[in-house]
Order: structure tokens, then C-alpha cells, then sequence
């Protein structure tokens, strides 16, 4: 199992437009493949959640009590081509409701690093305390098929499709719901390793006794890197 480290960095977020870029012999490139730079940026209150990006956890909320702006870089998460967004929220307590006035607004957001000028939103997870309770969606970026080298606009023959919203309970608690959306958006970042990498396994579920396996394997692991550092291999 290969270990993960997720350094956080926070940024300000001022612009809000869409760009093509031009490449020195005067044809138009996207953006995706103009030195991409993803972000993830999250508007919070009120509300417990879990905010993933491809399975990877990038933030973790435990209180209902909270509130937070802020901004992460994620080239290191990103998929070139199929990516995954992914929210879990809970209720203060397993089976309560969440507080109507909660929301959680979790946006991916694509930049140029030639061009500080050049973003564009790509994709949004809108969620309401209320909207929450009724297990419904609230207006998000819209799904369908985009050209990113025609400003993102609507498009059949596009490059990027967005999925629409999914809803599923969490099994393991009750009342929390987990949102997804899929978008494939091929760049010309590399892929990176981890993608190739073993699963980290849900605790979450387990048994005293699956856990410790669990753990068992995590250090055979762990004693391979130190015999590595050990013989300076």
C-alpha cells in the first residue's frame, strides 16, 4: 500500500469567466491541455462532511457546527481522462435531520498555469440542509457534454461529459447521504501512480478482528520501506 500526502494550500478565489487559449501558431487550445491546474474550492456551514476527489479524501468536517471557505489544489488527485467528485454529509447524530440551514457548495474548478487569466468552473456539488432532508438536489453546474475549445458551451460532439447528480445513503449511518458526479475530462496531465495503487480498505464496517488483519498487512508494508531505508536501496 502505498501511503498518500495531502498538502493543503489556501488560495483566493477572484475571477469567475471561461477561456480558450491560443498556442503560438494561432489555433485555438483548450484550457485542458494548455498546462491544466485543478482545484477544488469548498463554501461550507452547518453540516458534517467528507469531501473526495477519485476516492481520496481531501477534507473532513466532524462538526455540525462549523463554517468554511477555502480553496485546494488537486493535480496530484486528477485522473486525465475520468474523474469522480464526491461529498458525504451527516446529520449532527445518526437518524436526525440536518439543520434546514445548512449547505455545502463544492465546486471543481480548472486553471491555466500560462494564463492567470484563463479558469473556468467545471463542475459543481450544490447541497442544502434542507434539500438534504428531502434526499433531492439543488441547481449545480448542469450536466451534458461541453467543447473546452469552444468556452465550455453545449456541445454533442464535445470532449467533456459531465454526469448528472447521484444520491445513496451511507450504510453505516443513518440519515447521512453520499453525493457523486462523473466527469471525464481528457488533459494532458500525466497518470499519476496512485492510480495504479491498492485500495485503502473501509474500516468503517469492519470487525475487532478485520481490522487487526488489516493493520497486520499495513505493517509487512510499512517493514519493507524500513528494510529499503535500512540497505539504502
Amino acid at each position: 500500500m502505498k501511503a498518500k500526502l495531502i498538502l493543503l494550500l489556501l488560495i483566493t478565489f477572484t475571477n469567475n469567466s471561461s477561456t480558450a487559449l491560443d498556442n503560438p501558431n494561432g489555433n485555438t487550445m483548450s484550457i485542458l491541455h494548455n498546462q491544466p491546474l485543478f482545484f477544488v474550492k469548498i463554501d461550507t456551514f452547518g453540516t458534517r462532511y467528507v469531501l473526495k476527489i477519485n476516492g481520496v479524501t481531501l477534507l473532513r468536517e466532524s462538526s455540525s457546527e462549523g463554517q468554511m471557505t477555502t480553496m485546494l489544489p488537486i493535480n496530484h488527485w486528477m485522473h486525465p481522462d475520468k474523474n469522480t467528485m464526491e461529498v458525504q454529509i451527516r446529520p449532527p447524530k445518526k437518524g436526525e435531520e440536518f439543520n434546514p440551514n445548512a449547505r455545502l457548495e463544492y465546486s471543481l474548478i480548472l486553471k491555466s498555469n500560462t494564463d492567470p487569466d484563463a479558469f473556468h468552473i467545471l463542475s459543481t456539488i450544490n447541497i442544502t440542509g434542507t434539500s438534504a432532508n428531502s434526499k433531492e438536489t439543488v441547481p449545480s453546474s448542469p450536466s451534458g457534454t461541453f467543447n473546452s475549445f469552444n468556452q465550455f458551451k453545449t456541445d454533442d460532439k464535445g470532449d467533456v461529459n459531465i454526469s448528472n447528480i447521484t444520491i445513496e445513503d451511507i450504510k453505516s449511518f443513518k440519515g447521512g447521504l453520499i453525493y457523486k458526479r462523473q466527469i471525464n475530462s481528457p488533459s494532458s496531465l500525466p497518470l499519476w501512480n496512485f492510480f495504479d495503487s491498492d485500495d485503502v480498505p473501509n474500516v468503517e464496517p469492519m470487525s475487532d478482528a478485520e481490522y487487526y488483519n488489516e493493520l497486520d498487512i499495513l505493517l509487512n508494508e510499512y517493514l519493507k520501506v524500513q528494510e529499503a531505508l535500512k540497505t539504502k536501496d
